[in-house]
């Protein structure tokens, strides 16, 4: 597979000056190519100390729809966004459907994970980091609005059930034999309580905006690892999965539990500014708030439990957020916004 990429490479490398013998690959992630694994790859060259490119690459049939639908999106998007935001986003290279395995290619962001600045420094630096990456983080969702075309859900009953309380049903067991706390949990979202009907308009969510995929640049943010598009995430994903994963990094730097960070009112408070904003421009009123972040919470536990082999660490980590009264506490707090 390397000679594969190195050949597809060829016009790049030769227009960097590169011969592609020298280019040196480094796997980031993935499991066993040789059978329906797939893989990540950064590549370098002799005198780069960032790497050039990212390779992603599978050979299951599900694994090569999504590499080309990622690569497609990604592809799409760059030509519809603003000038200034399109250094923002990876530039696609080359995709390669075949059979025994297809492989994209996309040009690396230089810069830092946004993770990293949540996770290093004395408590002073990163409380500012959060307020400035944060904020940065939550302005980038509201420009990217501008990006894609949006398309128009009722918040309402029917819709809840479709997209939060059937997927429930579903996991509810297995996340409980995972994490038997989480049945407190699941009682609090089946009684959701939704007695309107709200018409929202939104775009297509990215799909892991955490800050491990956020890349502090030169005087922007990049966004990296988009997701295909998928119609049934529901609105305001992103931004909630943002705030809960910041949590998780910042805990870590601070040396406290995520649900400590997400109650301490620096946090919120941070970027509360930018979270009104974002509120206000989705159209969404303060009584659809709670249903859609226990919506986007549940998407983030579906696909770590869809997984062959389920992310049973991460299923509790993310539930130890909501354990006793902590969910009570956390959407007090989002409403109160």
């Amino acid at each position: 597979m390397i000679e594969s990429i190195r050949r597809l490479l060829f016009k790049e490398t030769y227009k960097k000056g590169i011969d592609p013998k020298d280019l040196h690959f480094v796997k980031r992630s993935g499991g066993d190519f040789s059978s329906e694994g797939r893989a990540l790859f950064e590549i370098f060259s002799p005198r780069s100390e960032d790497p050039i490119w990212i390779v992603k690459a599978n050979r299951s049939k599900a694994g090569n729809e999504k590499l080309a639908a990622e690569f497609e999106r990604l592809k799409k998007m760059r030509k519809g966004i603003s000038e200034d935001l399109r250094d923002s986003l990876p530039a696609t290279l080359i995709l390669e459907e075949r059979p025994t395995g297809s492989i994209s290619i996309e040009t690396f962001l230089p810069g830092t994970k946004v993770s990293l600045f949540f996770q290093e420094g004395d408590r002073k630096m990163i409380w500012r980091n959060w307020h400035s990456y944060g904020s940065a983080a939550i302005r980038w969702l509201e420009r990217y609005s501008e990006v894609e075309t949006p398309f128009e859900i009722h918040l309402n009953r029917e819709w809840f059930e479709r997209v939060a309380l059937a997927p429930l049903e579903n996991l509810a067991s297995v996340w409980v034999d995972v994490q038997p706390e989480a049945s407190s949990l699941i009682d609090r979202i089946r009684a959701t309580s939704i007695d309107f009907d709200i018409p929202l308009k939104m775009v297509p969510q990215h799909g892991d905006y955490t800050p491990g995929n956020l890349i502090a640049m030169e005087g922007r943010l990049g966004v990296i690892d988009w997701s295909p598009v998928d119609l049934s995430n529901p609105p305001l994903m992103d931004l909630f999965h943002f705030l809960l994963s910041s949590s998780i990094y910042l805990g870590r730097g601070l040396a406290e539990k995520p649900y400590e960070v997400l109650t301490d009112s620096r946090f919120l408070e941070g970027v509360q500014t930018e979270l009104r904003a974002i509120f206000l421009q989705a159209g969404v009123p303060v009584e659809a708030r709670i249903p859609l972040f226990r919506a986007a919470f549940l998407k983030k536990i579906e696909g770590y439990l869809s997984k062959p082999q389920a992310v049973e660490s991460s299923v509790r980590q993310w539930t130890r957020l909501f354990g006793d009264d902590k969910a009570e506490v956390i959407e007090e707090a989002i409403v109160s916004l």
